[in-house]
């Protein structure tokens, strides 16, 4: 899990406001789960 002061160095870094890069974050790993489950892959390995 991402925590509070990295979220925060990146949001200085890149210039975007905090909870983009939370919601950025929990996206990708919602996205990643998706993508290896079985029923998902549409025959992709």
């Amino acid at each position: 899990m991402i925590d509070k002061s990295e979220i925060m160095d990146f949001s200085r870094e890149f210039g975007l406001v905090a909870n983009v890069i939370e919601k950025d974050y929990v996206i990708g790993w919602v996205l990643s789960a998706i993508s290896s489950h079985s029923e998902t892959t549409w025959g992709c390995p």
